[in-house]
């Protein structure tokens, strides 16, 4: 069972410091998995709700990529993906 629409190593966005986000995780349509970060940080200031990762980055001084990994499971059933999301600053 597939539950990621994205392969790992993907860049899931670039968004600007301080300008809140929500970003959709890439699920498979239909697909209703508990999702966790098991490794990594997500950038300061975002967080998982849900299947979008959501809030306002805090300010950067310079461009910095945050690396992470997150893990879906249904019943036994679980994957894992390496993601990164690229916080810029205004």
């Amino acid at each position: 069972m597939a539950f990621w629409t994205r392969k790992t190593g993907d860049t899931l966005a670039t968004v600007n410091e301080e300008t809140t986000v929500s970003i959709g995780l890439p699920l498979e349509q239909g697909e209703t998995p508990t999702i966790s970060l098991i490794s990594g940080e997500l950038p300061q200031g975002l967080r998982i709700k849900g299947y979008n990762i959501i809030g306002t980055p805090f300010e950067v001084g310079y461009s910095k990529t945050s690396t992470f990994v997150l893990r879906a499971t249904s019943g036994t059933n679980c994957e894992d993906r390496t993601y990164r999301i690229t916080v810029l600053p205004n």
